[in-house]
Protein backbone atom coordinates (compact mmCIF):
# COMPACT_ATOMS: atom_id res chain seq x y z
CA UNK A 1 0.00 0.00 0.00
CA UNK A 2 1.44 3.34 -1.09
CA UNK A 3 0.79 6.83 0.17
CA UNK A 4 -1.54 7.49 -2.77
CA UNK A 5 -3.61 4.38 -2.00
CA UNK A 6 -3.82 5.36 1.65
CA UNK A 7 -4.97 8.88 0.78
CA UNK A 8 -7.59 7.59 -1.66
CA UNK A 9 -8.87 5.04 0.86
CA UNK A 10 -9.26 7.64 3.59
CA UNK A 11 -10.91 10.09 1.18
CA UNK A 12 -13.38 7.42 0.08
CA UNK A 13 -14.10 6.46 3.69
CA UNK A 14 -14.91 10.03 4.76
CA UNK A 15 -16.93 10.62 1.59
CA UNK A 16 -19.10 7.60 2.44
CA UNK A 17 -19.46 8.77 6.07
CA UNK A 18 -20.63 12.23 5.00
CA UNK A 19 -22.98 10.74 2.40
CA UNK A 20 -24.60 8.48 5.02
CA UNK A 21 -24.79 11.39 7.47
CA UNK A 22 -26.47 13.61 4.88
CA UNK A 23 -28.96 10.87 3.95
CA UNK A 24 -29.83 10.26 7.60
CA UNK A 25 -30.38 13.92 8.41
CA UNK A 26 -32.62 14.30 5.35
CA UNK A 27 -34.82 11.39 6.42
CA UNK A 28 -34.79 12.18 10.15
CA UNK A 29 -34.96 15.96 10.62
CA UNK A 30 -34.31 17.18 14.10
CA UNK A 31 -37.36 17.72 16.29
CA UNK A 32 -37.99 18.79 19.85
CA UNK A 33 -39.26 15.69 21.61
CA UNK A 34 -40.09 15.02 25.25
CA UNK A 35 -37.27 13.51 27.27
CA UNK A 36 -37.93 9.75 27.56
CA UNK A 37 -38.78 8.62 31.06
CA UNK A 38 -38.24 4.91 30.44
CA UNK A 39 -34.96 3.86 32.03
CA UNK A 40 -34.28 1.17 29.43
CA UNK A 41 -34.75 3.69 26.61
CA UNK A 42 -32.34 6.06 28.36
CA UNK A 43 -29.68 3.36 28.59
CA UNK A 44 -30.08 2.35 24.94
CA UNK A 45 -29.87 5.81 23.36
CA UNK A 46 -26.87 6.40 21.12
CA UNK A 47 -25.37 9.72 20.14
CA UNK A 48 -23.34 10.17 16.96
CA UNK A 49 -21.34 13.36 16.40
CA UNK A 50 -19.67 14.23 13.10
CA UNK A 51 -17.45 17.30 12.97
CA UNK A 52 -15.07 17.74 10.06
CA UNK A 53 -12.84 14.64 10.01
CA UNK A 54 -13.85 13.42 13.44
CA UNK A 55 -16.55 10.81 14.04
CA UNK A 56 -17.63 10.24 17.64
CA UNK A 57 -20.11 7.63 18.88
CA UNK A 58 -21.35 7.59 22.49
CA UNK A 59 -23.36 4.64 23.72
CA UNK A 60 -24.85 4.88 27.24
CA UNK A 61 -26.21 1.34 26.96
CA UNK A 62 -23.30 0.03 29.01
CA UNK A 63 -24.36 2.19 31.95
CA UNK A 64 -26.90 -0.37 33.11
CA UNK A 65 -24.30 -3.14 33.05
CA UNK A 66 -21.93 -0.91 35.03
CA UNK A 67 -24.65 -0.18 37.60
CA UNK A 68 -25.32 -3.91 37.96
CA UNK A 69 -21.60 -4.53 38.45
CA UNK A 70 -21.49 -1.84 41.15
CA UNK A 71 -24.42 -3.47 42.94
CA UNK A 72 -22.80 -6.91 42.69
CA UNK A 73 -19.57 -5.62 44.21
CA UNK A 74 -21.52 -4.05 47.06
CA UNK A 75 -23.27 -7.36 47.77
CA UNK A 76 -20.06 -9.39 47.57
CA UNK A 77 -17.98 -7.34 49.99
CA UNK A 78 -15.19 -9.89 50.23
CA UNK A 79 -14.63 -9.97 46.48
CA UNK A 80 -14.92 -6.18 46.36
CA UNK A 81 -12.22 -5.78 49.02
CA UNK A 82 -9.93 -8.23 47.20
CA UNK A 83 -10.40 -6.38 43.92
CA UNK A 84 -9.82 -3.07 45.68
CA UNK A 85 -6.51 -4.30 47.11
CA UNK A 86 -5.41 -5.50 43.68
CA UNK A 87 -6.01 -2.04 42.24
CA UNK A 88 -4.23 -0.49 45.24
CA UNK A 89 -1.23 -2.60 44.28
CA UNK A 90 -1.66 -1.32 40.73
CA UNK A 91 -1.45 2.24 42.08
CA UNK A 92 1.94 1.46 43.63
CA UNK A 93 3.15 -0.04 40.35
CA UNK A 94 1.98 3.10 38.54
CA UNK A 95 4.09 5.28 40.85
CA UNK A 96 7.11 3.34 39.58
CA UNK A 97 5.74 3.72 36.04
CA UNK A 98 5.56 7.50 36.38
CA UNK A 99 9.18 7.66 37.56
CA UNK A 100 10.31 5.30 34.78
CA UNK A 101 8.36 7.27 32.17
CA UNK A 102 10.02 10.53 33.22
CA UNK A 103 13.42 8.83 33.09
CA UNK A 104 12.77 7.52 29.57
CA UNK A 105 11.60 10.95 28.42
CA UNK A 106 14.75 12.59 29.80
CA UNK A 107 16.96 9.89 28.25
CA UNK A 108 15.25 10.32 24.88
CA UNK A 109 15.65 14.10 25.03
CA UNK A 110 19.36 13.80 25.81
CA UNK A 111 19.86 11.24 23.05
CA UNK A 112 18.06 13.34 20.42
CA UNK A 113 19.91 16.50 21.42
CA UNK A 114 23.19 14.59 21.25
CA UNK A 115 22.39 13.16 17.82
CA UNK A 116 21.38 16.64 16.62
CA UNK A 117 24.74 18.06 17.64
CA UNK A 118 27.10 15.25 16.59
CA UNK A 119 25.35 13.23 13.85
CA UNK A 120 26.43 13.63 10.22
CA UNK A 121 24.44 15.98 8.08
CA UNK A 122 23.33 13.32 5.62
CA UNK A 123 23.08 9.59 5.74
CA UNK A 124 23.32 7.68 2.49
CA UNK A 125 23.14 8.58 -1.15
CA UNK A 126 23.83 6.15 -3.91
CA UNK A 127 23.24 4.92 -7.42
CA UNK A 128 22.14 1.66 -8.94
CA UNK A 129 24.35 -0.52 -11.07
CA UNK A 130 23.79 -3.89 -12.74
CA UNK A 131 26.11 -6.75 -11.82
CA UNK A 132 26.56 -10.07 -13.59
CA UNK A 133 23.96 -12.84 -13.41
CA UNK A 134 21.13 -10.42 -12.68
CA UNK A 135 22.47 -9.54 -9.21
CA UNK A 136 21.34 -6.06 -8.27
CA UNK A 137 24.17 -3.99 -6.81
CA UNK A 138 23.68 -0.77 -4.87
CA UNK A 139 26.89 1.24 -4.59
CA UNK A 140 27.19 3.09 -1.32
CA UNK A 141 28.82 6.50 -1.74
CA UNK A 142 28.96 7.67 1.87
CA UNK A 143 32.46 8.64 3.06
CA UNK A 144 33.91 6.36 5.73
CA UNK A 145 34.18 9.16 8.28
CA UNK A 146 30.40 9.56 8.15
CA UNK A 147 30.00 5.85 8.76
CA UNK A 148 32.09 5.98 11.91
CA UNK A 149 30.15 9.00 13.17
CA UNK A 150 26.84 7.27 12.50
CA UNK A 151 27.96 4.17 14.41
CA UNK A 152 29.00 6.29 17.39
CA UNK A 153 25.51 7.73 17.84
CA UNK A 154 23.89 5.97 20.82
CA UNK A 155 20.79 3.86 20.27
CA UNK A 156 17.51 5.54 21.11
CA UNK A 157 15.65 4.20 24.17
CA UNK A 158 12.35 4.84 22.33
CA UNK A 159 11.43 3.72 18.82
CA UNK A 160 8.79 5.90 17.17
CA UNK A 161 6.12 4.04 15.21
CA UNK A 162 5.48 6.14 12.09
CA UNK A 163 4.07 4.13 9.15
CA UNK A 164 5.97 4.93 6.00
CA UNK A 165 8.97 6.34 7.88
CA UNK A 166 10.09 4.11 10.75
CA UNK A 167 7.87 1.12 9.93
CA UNK A 168 6.41 -0.06 6.59
CA UNK A 169 3.31 1.78 5.45
CA UNK A 170 1.23 -1.40 5.37
CA UNK A 171 1.74 -1.64 9.15
CA UNK A 172 -0.74 1.22 9.51
CA UNK A 173 -3.72 -1.18 9.57
CA UNK A 174 -2.46 -3.57 12.31
CA UNK A 175 -1.04 -0.59 14.19
CA UNK A 176 -4.39 1.22 14.33
CA UNK A 177 -6.26 -1.96 15.29
CA UNK A 178 -3.74 -2.64 18.05
CA UNK A 179 -4.01 0.95 19.30
CA UNK A 180 -7.80 0.68 19.48
CA UNK A 181 -7.66 -2.63 21.39
CA UNK A 182 -5.11 -1.21 23.85
CA UNK A 183 -7.34 1.81 24.47
CA UNK A 184 -10.36 -0.44 25.08
CA UNK A 185 -8.36 -2.38 27.68
CA UNK A 186 -7.20 0.90 29.21
CA UNK A 187 -10.69 2.37 29.49
CA UNK A 188 -12.07 -0.93 30.82
CA UNK A 189 -9.68 -0.54 33.73
CA UNK A 190 -11.13 2.88 34.60
CA UNK A 191 -14.69 1.56 34.35
CA UNK A 192 -14.03 -1.50 36.54
CA UNK A 193 -12.17 0.47 39.20
CA UNK A 194 -14.96 3.08 39.20
CA UNK A 195 -17.49 0.34 39.96
CA UNK A 196 -15.59 -0.52 43.15
CA UNK A 197 -16.18 2.99 44.51
CA UNK A 198 -19.66 3.37 42.98
CA UNK A 199 -18.62 6.14 40.58
CA UNK A 200 -21.41 6.45 37.96
CA UNK A 201 -20.57 5.73 34.35
CA UNK A 202 -22.04 8.43 32.11
CA UNK A 203 -21.25 6.95 28.71
CA UNK A 204 -18.93 4.70 26.74
CA UNK A 205 -17.81 5.61 23.27
CA UNK A 206 -15.36 5.46 20.42
CA UNK A 207 -13.98 8.08 18.07
CA UNK A 208 -12.26 8.09 14.71
CA UNK A 209 -10.23 11.19 13.88
CA UNK A 210 -8.74 11.33 10.35
CA UNK A 211 -7.22 7.82 10.53
CA UNK A 212 -6.72 7.28 14.26
CA UNK A 213 -9.28 5.34 16.34
CA UNK A 214 -9.78 5.90 20.06
CA UNK A 215 -12.01 4.69 22.90
CA UNK A 216 -13.18 6.49 26.03
CA UNK A 217 -15.39 6.22 29.11
CA UNK A 218 -17.01 9.22 30.80
CA UNK A 219 -17.22 9.09 34.61
CA UNK A 220 -19.03 11.45 36.95
CA UNK A 221 -16.50 14.16 37.78
CA UNK A 222 -18.52 15.33 40.81
CA UNK A 223 -18.39 11.86 42.36
CA UNK A 224 -14.69 11.55 41.55
CA UNK A 225 -13.94 14.75 43.46
CA UNK A 226 -15.73 13.41 46.52
CA UNK A 227 -13.58 10.25 46.67
CA UNK A 228 -10.69 9.90 49.05
CA UNK A 229 -7.20 10.34 47.53
CA UNK A 230 -6.59 6.59 47.79
CA UNK A 231 -9.78 5.80 45.87
CA UNK A 232 -9.00 8.42 43.23
CA UNK A 233 -5.54 6.91 42.78
CA UNK A 234 -7.17 3.55 42.29
CA UNK A 235 -9.56 4.75 39.58
CA UNK A 236 -7.05 6.97 37.76
CA UNK A 237 -4.24 4.38 37.68
CA UNK A 238 -6.46 1.43 36.72
CA UNK A 239 -6.15 2.09 32.98
CA UNK A 240 -2.36 2.08 32.99
CA UNK A 241 -2.34 -0.96 35.28
CA UNK A 242 -4.54 -2.84 32.82
CA UNK A 243 -2.13 -2.01 29.99
CA UNK A 244 0.80 -3.35 32.01
CA UNK A 245 -1.06 -6.56 32.92
CA UNK A 246 -2.09 -7.08 29.29
CA UNK A 247 1.52 -6.61 28.16
CA UNK A 248 2.69 -9.21 30.71
CA UNK A 249 0.07 -11.68 29.46
CA UNK A 250 1.20 -11.21 25.85
CA UNK A 251 4.83 -11.79 26.82
CA UNK A 252 3.84 -14.93 28.74
CA UNK A 253 1.76 -16.14 25.78
CA UNK A 254 4.76 -15.84 23.47
CA UNK A 255 7.24 -17.24 26.01
CA UNK A 256 5.40 -20.54 26.52
CA UNK A 257 5.07 -21.03 22.74
CA UNK A 258 1.31 -20.87 22.41
CA UNK A 259 1.66 -18.79 19.25
CA UNK A 260 3.42 -21.64 17.43
CA UNK A 261 0.68 -24.05 18.50
CA UNK A 262 -2.01 -21.71 17.18
CA UNK A 263 -0.25 -21.32 13.82
CA UNK A 264 0.15 -25.09 13.52
CA UNK A 265 -3.57 -25.55 14.06
CA UNK A 266 -4.21 -22.83 11.45
CA UNK A 267 -2.25 -24.74 8.79
CA UNK A 268 1.18 -23.06 8.94
CA UNK A 269 4.51 -24.82 9.54
CA UNK A 270 7.16 -23.19 11.70
CA UNK A 271 10.40 -22.85 9.69
CA UNK A 272 12.24 -20.54 12.08
CA UNK A 273 14.69 -23.29 13.02
CA UNK A 274 16.43 -22.99 9.65
CA UNK A 275 15.10 -20.04 7.59
CA UNK A 276 12.82 -17.04 7.18
CA UNK A 277 10.06 -16.88 4.58
CA UNK A 278 9.88 -13.84 2.28
CA UNK A 279 6.29 -12.72 2.84
CA UNK A 280 6.41 -9.30 1.19
CA UNK A 281 8.70 -6.77 -0.50
CA UNK A 282 8.26 -3.04 -0.94
CA UNK A 283 7.00 -2.24 -4.43
CA UNK A 284 9.88 0.16 -5.17
CA UNK A 285 12.69 -1.96 -3.72
CA UNK A 286 15.46 -3.08 -6.12
CA UNK A 287 15.27 -6.50 -4.44
CA UNK A 288 11.72 -7.08 -5.63
CA UNK A 289 12.86 -8.73 -8.86
CA UNK A 290 15.43 -10.96 -7.16
CA UNK A 291 13.68 -12.10 -3.95
CA UNK A 292 10.29 -13.52 -4.97
CA UNK A 293 7.68 -13.84 -2.27
CA UNK A 294 7.68 -17.43 -1.00
CA UNK A 295 11.43 -18.07 -1.12
CA UNK A 296 13.22 -18.98 2.11
CA UNK A 297 16.23 -16.96 3.28
CA UNK A 298 18.68 -19.26 5.09
CA UNK A 299 21.77 -17.05 5.59
CA UNK A 300 22.79 -13.41 5.76
CA UNK A 301 26.46 -13.47 4.80
CA UNK A 302 27.79 -16.36 6.92
CA UNK A 303 25.13 -15.92 9.62
CA UNK A 304 22.49 -18.69 9.57
CA UNK A 305 18.94 -17.62 10.33
CA UNK A 306 18.42 -20.67 12.51
CA UNK A 307 16.56 -19.60 15.63
CA UNK A 308 12.99 -20.19 16.70
CA UNK A 309 12.99 -17.46 19.34
CA UNK A 310 15.63 -14.83 18.53
CA UNK A 311 14.88 -12.40 15.71
CA UNK A 312 18.26 -12.81 14.00
CA UNK A 313 16.98 -11.17 10.81
CA UNK A 314 16.23 -7.85 12.52
CA UNK A 315 19.13 -7.81 14.96
CA UNK A 316 21.75 -8.69 12.35
CA UNK A 317 20.57 -6.08 9.85
CA UNK A 318 20.01 -3.34 12.42
CA UNK A 319 23.30 -3.69 14.30
CA UNK A 320 26.55 -2.02 13.29
CA UNK A 321 28.14 -3.83 10.36
CA UNK A 322 31.86 -3.47 11.11
CA UNK A 323 31.92 -6.07 13.94
CA UNK A 324 30.09 -8.52 11.65
CA UNK A 325 32.55 -7.92 8.82
CA UNK A 326 35.59 -8.48 11.03
CA UNK A 327 34.12 -11.81 12.14
CA UNK A 328 33.37 -12.93 8.56
CA UNK A 329 35.72 -15.17 6.63
CA UNK A 330 37.47 -13.77 3.58
CA UNK A 331 38.24 -15.28 0.17
CA UNK A 332 41.54 -16.63 -1.11
CA UNK A 333 42.56 -14.79 -4.28
CA UNK A 334 45.66 -15.15 -6.43
CA UNK A 335 48.13 -12.44 -5.42
CA UNK A 336 49.29 -11.72 -8.97
CA UNK A 337 45.77 -11.57 -10.32
CA UNK A 338 44.54 -9.43 -7.41
CA UNK A 339 47.36 -6.89 -7.85
CA UNK A 340 46.52 -6.62 -11.56
CA UNK A 341 42.98 -5.43 -10.90
CA UNK A 342 42.00 -1.76 -10.99
CA UNK A 343 41.99 0.32 -7.82
CA UNK A 344 39.74 3.10 -9.17
CA UNK A 345 36.66 2.31 -7.07
CA UNK A 346 38.78 2.43 -3.90
CA UNK A 347 39.53 6.10 -4.55
CA UNK A 348 36.06 7.29 -5.59
CA UNK A 349 34.57 10.53 -4.39
CA UNK A 350 31.00 10.88 -3.25
CA UNK A 351 28.29 10.45 -5.94
CA UNK A 352 30.70 8.62 -8.29
CA UNK A 353 29.58 5.48 -10.10
CA UNK A 354 31.65 2.29 -9.94
CA UNK A 355 30.03 -0.03 -12.47
CA UNK A 356 29.06 -2.65 -9.92
CA UNK A 357 32.58 -3.04 -8.47
CA UNK A 358 33.45 -2.98 -4.78
CA UNK A 359 36.72 -2.30 -3.02
CA UNK A 360 38.47 -5.29 -1.41
CA UNK A 361 41.54 -5.30 0.77
CA UNK A 362 44.31 -7.83 1.33
CA UNK A 363 45.59 -7.43 4.86
CA UNK A 364 49.33 -6.66 5.14
CA UNK A 365 51.57 -9.57 6.03
CA UNK A 366 55.25 -10.39 6.22
CA UNK A 367 55.43 -11.02 2.47
CA UNK A 368 52.92 -8.48 1.08
CA UNK A 369 51.87 -4.88 1.83
CA UNK A 370 48.29 -3.66 2.23
CA UNK A 371 46.62 -3.89 -1.18
CA UNK A 372 43.21 -2.49 -2.22
CA UNK A 373 41.66 -3.50 -5.52
CA UNK A 374 38.24 -3.46 -7.21
CA UNK A 375 36.36 -6.73 -7.67
CA UNK A 376 32.85 -7.73 -8.61
CA UNK A 377 31.17 -9.27 -5.54
CA UNK A 378 29.62 -11.82 -7.90
CA UNK A 379 33.00 -13.52 -8.31
CA UNK A 380 33.15 -14.28 -4.61
CA UNK A 381 29.88 -16.19 -4.41
CA UNK A 382 29.61 -17.81 -7.84
CA UNK A 383 32.86 -19.78 -7.73
CA UNK A 384 33.15 -19.22 -11.48
CA UNK A 385 36.48 -17.37 -11.40
CA UNK A 386 39.61 -19.49 -11.39
CA UNK A 387 41.52 -17.06 -9.16
CA UNK A 388 38.93 -17.08 -6.36
CA UNK A 389 39.48 -20.08 -4.09
CA UNK A 390 38.11 -21.23 -0.74
CA UNK A 391 37.15 -19.14 2.27
CA UNK A 392 39.89 -18.02 4.64
CA UNK A 393 40.62 -16.37 7.94
CA UNK A 394 44.10 -15.10 7.00
CA UNK A 395 46.80 -15.63 4.37
CA UNK A 396 48.00 -18.82 6.03
CA UNK A 397 44.76 -20.53 5.03
CA UNK A 398 45.35 -19.74 1.36
CA UNK A 399 48.83 -21.13 0.76
CA UNK A 400 51.55 -19.61 -1.35
CA UNK A 401 50.89 -17.01 -4.06
CA UNK A 402 47.44 -16.26 -2.60
CA UNK A 403 46.11 -13.63 -0.20
CA UNK A 404 42.97 -13.45 1.93
CA UNK A 405 40.79 -10.55 0.75
CA UNK A 406 37.78 -8.90 2.40
CA UNK A 407 35.59 -5.88 1.58
CA UNK A 408 36.88 -2.67 3.10
CA UNK A 409 34.92 -1.15 5.98
CA UNK A 410 33.24 1.40 3.69
CA UNK A 411 31.71 -1.33 1.52
CA UNK A 412 28.32 -2.56 2.72
CA UNK A 413 28.00 -5.89 0.94
CA UNK A 414 25.31 -8.30 2.06
CA UNK A 415 25.05 -11.85 0.71
CA UNK A 416 21.49 -13.18 0.99
CA UNK A 417 21.39 -16.96 0.55
CA UNK A 418 17.95 -18.26 -0.42
CA UNK A 419 16.41 -21.72 -0.77
CA UNK A 420 13.87 -22.01 -3.58
CA UNK A 421 10.86 -24.27 -2.94
CA UNK A 422 10.35 -27.00 -5.59
CA UNK A 423 7.17 -25.47 -7.01
CA UNK A 424 9.02 -22.17 -7.67
CA UNK A 425 12.01 -23.69 -9.46
CA UNK A 426 12.44 -23.77 -13.20
CA UNK A 427 14.14 -26.57 -15.08
CA UNK A 428 17.47 -24.71 -15.12
CA UNK A 429 17.36 -23.08 -11.68
CA UNK A 430 19.31 -24.29 -8.69
CA UNK A 431 18.00 -25.29 -5.30
CA UNK A 432 19.96 -22.47 -3.63
CA UNK A 433 20.98 -19.06 -4.93
CA UNK A 434 22.79 -16.05 -3.52
CA UNK A 435 21.53 -12.49 -3.99
CA UNK A 436 24.11 -9.76 -3.47
CA UNK A 437 23.08 -6.42 -2.01
CA UNK A 438 25.60 -3.60 -1.90
CA UNK A 439 24.19 -0.81 0.21
CA UNK A 440 22.83 0.03 3.66
CA UNK A 441 21.66 -3.11 5.42
CA UNK A 442 18.81 -1.33 7.17
CA UNK A 443 17.19 -0.74 3.76
CA UNK A 444 16.87 -4.51 3.39
CA UNK A 445 15.25 -4.62 6.82
CA UNK A 446 12.79 -1.90 5.79
CA UNK A 447 11.96 -3.26 2.33
CA UNK A 448 11.75 -7.02 2.92
CA UNK A 449 9.11 -8.59 5.17
CA UNK A 450 9.91 -12.03 6.53
CA UNK A 451 7.99 -14.60 8.54
CA UNK A 452 8.79 -17.81 10.39
CA UNK A 453 5.63 -19.56 9.16
CA UNK A 454 5.16 -21.30 5.81
CA UNK A 455 1.65 -22.28 4.64
CA UNK A 456 0.98 -26.02 4.58
CA UNK A 457 -1.68 -25.55 1.90
CA UNK A 458 -1.50 -23.47 -1.25
CA UNK A 459 -4.67 -21.48 -0.60
CA UNK A 460 -3.33 -20.02 2.66
CA UNK A 461 -1.83 -16.52 2.17
CA UNK A 462 1.84 -15.93 2.91
CA UNK A 463 1.19 -12.44 4.26
CA UNK A 464 -1.29 -13.50 6.94
CA UNK A 465 1.28 -14.57 9.60
CA UNK A 466 3.20 -11.33 9.08
CA UNK A 467 0.01 -9.30 9.51
CA UNK A 468 -1.08 -11.16 12.66
CA UNK A 469 2.42 -11.11 14.15
CA UNK A 470 2.67 -7.39 13.44
CA UNK A 471 -0.70 -6.89 15.14
CA UNK A 472 0.31 -8.78 18.28
CA UNK A 473 3.74 -7.15 18.25
CA UNK A 474 2.11 -3.73 18.24
CA UNK A 475 -0.32 -4.88 20.94
CA UNK A 476 2.65 -5.66 23.15
CA UNK A 477 4.67 -2.52 22.41
CA UNK A 478 1.68 -0.16 22.55
CA UNK A 479 0.43 -1.66 25.82
CA UNK A 480 3.76 -0.96 27.47
CA UNK A 481 4.03 2.45 25.79
CA UNK A 482 0.56 3.51 26.97
CA UNK A 483 1.48 2.40 30.49
CA UNK A 484 4.42 4.83 30.54
CA UNK A 485 2.91 7.60 28.40
CA UNK A 486 -0.40 7.91 30.26
CA UNK A 487 1.45 8.30 33.57
CA UNK A 488 3.36 11.39 32.43
CA UNK A 489 2.19 14.30 34.65
CA UNK A 490 0.29 16.21 31.97
CA UNK A 491 -3.09 17.76 32.73
CA UNK A 492 -4.83 16.04 29.78
CA UNK A 493 -3.45 12.58 30.65
CA UNK A 494 -4.08 10.23 33.55
CA UNK A 495 -0.68 11.21 34.93
CA UNK A 496 -1.87 14.74 35.79
CA UNK A 497 -4.80 13.44 37.85
CA UNK A 498 -2.59 10.70 39.30
CA UNK A 499 -0.05 13.24 40.57
CA UNK A 500 -2.91 15.39 41.94
CA UNK A 501 -4.31 12.45 43.93
CA UNK A 502 -0.83 11.42 45.03
CA UNK A 503 -0.14 14.89 46.46
CA UNK A 504 -3.51 14.81 48.24
CA UNK A 505 -2.64 11.41 49.68
CA UNK A 506 0.63 12.72 51.09
CA UNK A 507 -1.13 15.82 52.44
CA UNK A 508 -3.79 13.66 54.05
CA UNK A 509 -1.13 11.57 55.78
CA UNK A 510 0.47 14.76 57.06
CA UNK A 511 -2.94 16.07 58.20
CA UNK A 512 -3.58 12.89 60.20
CA UNK A 513 -0.34 13.47 62.08
CA UNK A 514 -1.35 17.10 62.67
CA UNK A 515 -4.78 16.05 63.94
CA UNK A 516 -3.14 13.78 66.50
CA UNK A 517 -0.99 16.71 67.63
CA UNK A 518 -4.04 18.98 67.85
CA UNK A 519 -5.90 16.39 69.94
CA UNK A 520 -3.00 16.29 72.38
CA UNK A 521 -2.98 20.10 72.46
CA UNK A 522 -6.72 20.25 73.20
CA UNK A 523 -6.30 17.80 76.04
CA UNK A 524 -3.55 20.08 77.41
CA UNK A 525 -5.85 23.11 77.13
CA UNK A 526 -4.08 24.75 74.20
CA UNK A 527 -6.55 26.12 71.63
CA UNK A 528 -4.62 28.86 69.84
CA UNK A 529 -3.57 28.10 66.27
CA UNK A 530 -5.72 24.96 65.96
CA UNK A 531 -7.50 24.62 62.59
CA UNK A 532 -11.26 24.30 63.04
CA UNK A 533 -11.50 22.31 59.75
CA UNK A 534 -8.78 19.68 59.88
CA UNK A 535 -9.52 18.29 56.43
CA UNK A 536 -9.47 21.64 54.64
CA UNK A 537 -6.53 22.64 52.49
CA UNK A 538 -4.87 25.87 53.52
CA UNK A 539 -4.35 28.53 50.83
CA UNK A 540 -0.58 28.10 51.04
CA UNK A 541 -0.78 24.32 50.58
CA UNK A 542 -3.22 24.75 47.68
CA UNK A 543 -0.89 27.27 46.08
CA UNK A 544 2.14 25.00 46.40
CA UNK A 545 0.16 22.06 45.06
CA UNK A 546 -0.85 24.10 42.00
CA UNK A 547 2.78 25.13 41.46
CA UNK A 548 3.93 21.50 41.57
CA UNK A 549 1.23 20.34 39.15
CA UNK A 550 1.75 23.19 36.68
CA UNK A 551 5.53 22.97 36.96
CA UNK A 552 5.60 19.23 36.29
CA UNK A 553 3.25 19.65 33.33
CA UNK A 554 5.33 22.51 31.91
CA UNK A 555 8.62 20.60 32.24
CA UNK A 556 7.22 17.48 30.58
CA UNK A 557 5.65 19.59 27.80
CA UNK A 558 8.99 21.30 27.14
CA UNK A 559 10.80 17.95 27.01
CA UNK A 560 8.25 16.54 24.55
CA UNK A 561 8.47 19.65 22.34
CA UNK A 562 12.26 19.50 22.42
CA UNK A 563 12.16 15.83 21.41
CA UNK A 564 9.81 16.68 18.55
CA UNK A 565 11.95 19.56 17.28
CA UNK A 566 15.16 17.54 17.42
CA UNK A 567 13.47 14.60 15.72
CA UNK A 568 12.11 16.75 12.89
CA UNK A 569 15.47 18.50 12.49
CA UNK A 570 17.32 15.17 12.31
CA UNK A 571 14.85 13.89 9.72
CA UNK A 572 14.81 16.84 7.31
CA UNK A 573 18.47 17.81 7.35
Amino acid sequence: MGVESLFLSLSLFWAIIYFLHHSWTQRHPRAILPVPTDGRRKYQSTRVTLYRLSLRVEYPGWNQLHDELTSALRRSKRFGRTLSRCYDLGSLVCVAGMVAGLYLLCALTIQLCYSTLVSPKSEVTGSLGQGPSNHRLFKRDTPSELVSQRHNVPASPVHLLIPGLTVPLWHLTPLMFALFVCQIIHEAGHALAAAIDAVPLLSVGAAFTVAIPSAFVALSSATMQQLSPKSRLRVVSAGAAHNLIFWALLVLFSYVGLDSLCWSLAGYDHVGLYARVVSGIHSESPLRAYLPVGELITHLNDKPLASATEDIWATYLAEQQEPHRQAELGWCAGLEWFEAQSSGCCKIVQNSTTGGLSCFRAAPSSHSPLIERCLSPHYLVSGEHAEIKQRCNDDLDCGGAHVCVRPISDEEILRIRVWIPPYMRSASSKQEEVVIWSGPWDEVLEDVEVSMYYPRYGFLPLWFPSFVNAFFGYLSSLSLSLYFFNLLPLSFLDGGQFLDALLDLFRRSDMLNRNEFQLDALEAGITAGINSQPGAMSPMVARWKGIVLKGASAIVTCLICLCGLCGVFNYIR
